[in-house]
């Protein structure tokens, strides 16, 4: 079984149709991962907050369905806990 960094970043690849790396925040009161959504604006031509909210609802939505997604109980959480921060 992947770990919990790879099956999101599996996630994440599954509704952008492309490979994205995920950071670590300097601060841990911001979460154990990140995904910088200013690049994204650049390329949607949208705002970064406005692209994380969208993702963050497509994430939750994905992780619930995927099957295989769904196995791991910590992500089967984390869909519930996930919480959009573009500053």
């Amino acid at each position: 079984m992947q770990d919990i960094k790879t099956q999101l970043k599996e996630a994440i690849k599954i509704i952008l149709g492309k490979e994205i790396s995920l950071e670590v925040p300097p601060d841990q009161k911001l979460g154990d991962y990140a995904l910088p959504c200013f690049p994204l604006a650049k390329e949607y031509k949208k705002n970064p907050a406005e692209i994380a909210k969208e993702l963050a609802a497509k994430l939750s939505a994905e992780l619930k369905a995927n099957k295989e997604l769904k196995k791991n109980k910590g992500l089967k959480t984390l869909s519930k806990l996930i919480i959009v921060q573009a500053t």
